[in-house]
């Protein structure tokens, strides 16, 4: 199967047998993502600077040796023990598709106690990319709130500020950042 996306305003991109490299080409990014005021925060979903931590985002990446389009069709798929489910979930067009296709397949019964680990690994092979590791590092020690407001589990469930949703994917984010922060200081 394959999807167009809309990477680049002056160019679309359609990927038949993913081209990783040339995927990520396309991507772009604000120039200024500083965050030098660390004591506003960062609601990604609802700004377009840091539009790129969204699990929706298009970044492909491989995992397991499958390649995925994003972390979503790669989360939205573990939910399933079934290949045959998980592969058709992961060569939905996008996303959104890839979230409704989960939502009628049988979950596994460890859900519950594995999701949090699953987006970690996710997230952890999204963020090992140089752009998109510059990106969550940029952030500095801002607190990330994914502002979905049909969220209340990895969202906030408010656009653009805090609601009651639980924020899963900002505080996934942050610890993330923080494993980054570790290796970094190791480094050197």
């Amino acid at each position: 199967m394959s999807g167009l996306f809309r990477l680049n305003p002056n160019r679309n991109l359609h990927i038949t047998n993913w081209n990783l490299k040339e995927a990520k080409s396309n991507i772009i990014f604000d120039n200024d993502i500083s965050a030098d005021n660390p004591t506003i925060p960062i609601f990604f979903f609802s700004n377009q600077k840091y539009s790129m931590l969204s699990n929706y985002a298009l970044t492909p990446l491989e995992i397991d040796g499958r390649d995925w389009q994003t972390v979503e069709h790669y989360f939205q798929a573990m939910k399933s023990e079934n290949f045959f489910e998980q592969e058709t979930i992961r060569f939905a067009p996008n996303p959104k598709d890839a979230k409704k296709m989960a939502s009628k397949i049988n979950i596994r019964e460890d859900w519950d106690s594995v999701k949090y680990s699953i987006m970690l690994k996710a997230l952890r092979v999204k963020f090992r990319e140089e752009e998109m590791k510059n990106l969550l590092l940029s952030t500095k020690d801002r607190l990330i709130y994914s502002d979905n407001p049909y969220d209340l589990v990895w969202g906030t469930g408010k656009l653009g500020n805090v609601g009651f949703g639980q924020n899963l994917l900002g505080e996934a984010l942050m610890e993330i950042r923080e494993e980054l922060k570790k290796c970094e200081q190791n480094d050197y």
